[in-house]
Protein backbone atom coordinates (compact mmCIF):
# COMPACT_ATOMS: atom_id res chain seq x y z
CA UNK A 1 0.00 0.00 0.00
CA UNK A 2 1.48 3.32 -1.06
CA UNK A 3 1.70 6.17 1.45
CA UNK A 4 -0.56 8.30 -0.72
CA UNK A 5 -3.32 5.67 -0.57
CA UNK A 6 -2.97 5.52 3.19
CA UNK A 7 -3.43 9.28 3.48
CA UNK A 8 -6.54 9.15 1.29
CA UNK A 9 -8.07 6.51 3.58
CA UNK A 10 -7.48 8.68 6.66
CA UNK A 11 -8.78 11.87 5.03
CA UNK A 12 -12.40 11.53 6.31
CA UNK A 13 -11.12 11.04 9.86
CA UNK A 14 -8.90 14.12 9.62
CA UNK A 15 -11.79 16.17 8.21
CA UNK A 16 -14.04 15.02 11.05
CA UNK A 17 -11.41 15.95 13.66
CA UNK A 18 -10.93 19.36 12.03
CA UNK A 19 -14.68 20.05 12.02
CA UNK A 20 -15.05 18.93 15.65
CA UNK A 21 -12.09 21.05 16.75
CA UNK A 22 -13.37 24.08 14.85
CA UNK A 23 -16.85 23.74 16.34
CA UNK A 24 -15.49 23.43 19.87
CA UNK A 25 -13.28 26.51 19.48
CA UNK A 26 -16.18 28.44 17.94
CA UNK A 27 -18.54 27.49 20.78
CA UNK A 28 -16.05 28.44 23.48
CA UNK A 29 -15.26 31.74 21.76
CA UNK A 30 -18.97 32.44 21.29
CA UNK A 31 -19.74 31.85 24.95
CA UNK A 32 -16.87 34.12 26.00
CA UNK A 33 -17.91 36.89 23.63
CA UNK A 34 -21.68 36.67 24.21
CA UNK A 35 -21.58 35.95 27.95
CA UNK A 36 -23.14 38.45 30.34
CA UNK A 37 -20.60 39.96 32.69
CA UNK A 38 -21.95 41.41 35.93
CA UNK A 39 -19.04 41.87 38.31
CA UNK A 40 -20.28 41.74 41.88
CA UNK A 41 -18.06 42.59 44.83
CA UNK A 42 -19.56 39.81 46.94
CA UNK A 43 -18.94 37.17 44.29
CA UNK A 44 -15.40 38.38 43.59
CA UNK A 45 -14.36 38.52 47.25
CA UNK A 46 -12.50 35.73 49.03
CA UNK A 47 -14.88 33.24 50.67
CA UNK A 48 -13.85 33.55 54.34
CA UNK A 49 -12.23 36.97 54.16
CA UNK A 50 -11.90 38.34 57.68
CA UNK A 51 -13.28 35.24 59.39
CA UNK A 52 -11.36 32.48 61.09
CA UNK A 53 -11.98 28.97 59.89
CA UNK A 54 -14.72 27.30 61.91
CA UNK A 55 -12.81 24.11 62.59
CA UNK A 56 -9.88 22.06 61.43
CA UNK A 57 -11.11 19.71 58.71
CA UNK A 58 -7.98 17.56 58.53
CA UNK A 59 -9.42 14.99 60.93
CA UNK A 60 -12.41 14.41 58.66
CA UNK A 61 -10.11 13.97 55.67
CA UNK A 62 -8.21 11.16 57.40
CA UNK A 63 -11.46 9.51 58.49
CA UNK A 64 -12.72 9.67 54.91
CA UNK A 65 -9.53 8.08 53.59
CA UNK A 66 -9.68 5.31 56.17
CA UNK A 67 -13.31 4.65 55.24
CA UNK A 68 -12.47 4.57 51.54
CA UNK A 69 -9.57 2.18 52.11
CA UNK A 70 -11.78 -0.13 54.15
CA UNK A 71 -14.28 -0.28 51.28
CA UNK A 72 -11.58 -0.91 48.69
CA UNK A 73 -9.70 -3.42 50.80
Amino acid sequence: MAPQELLIEYLPILVFIAIAGGMSVAMIAGSILAGVRKPDAEKLSVYECGFDAFSDVRGKEIQTMIGALSVVG
